[in-house]
């Protein structure tokens, strides 16, 4: 006998992206290209602030992350008054 007080999902939920009720939080940390999509700027203008000491990752090698928070700081600063 089957629960009728358990929610079931049948395949086509699934395979559309249905999570059941699960919520998608978006990560505050992003990579170099969702960095620079973020910014509006070129990939090796991020990688010249970062070899600079201008703007801060976290992560090890080629899996850094930086931060919105940092990107959004970096930003101001580069605002021309």
């Amino acid at each position: 006998m089957v629960n009728s007080l358990i929610p079931l999902c049948n395949d086509k939920q699934v395979e559309e992206g249905h999570s059941m009720g699960a919520t998608k939080t978006e990560s505050p940390y992003l990579d170099y290209q969702q960095a620079a999509a973020y910014c509006n700027v070129e990939r090796t203008t991020l990688y010249r602030a970062v070899k600079a000491g201008r703007l801060r990752v976290s992560g090890p090698g080629m899996a850094v992350r930086f931060h919105r928070d940092d990107l959004d700081a970096w930003m101001r600063s580069r605002s021309r008054k």
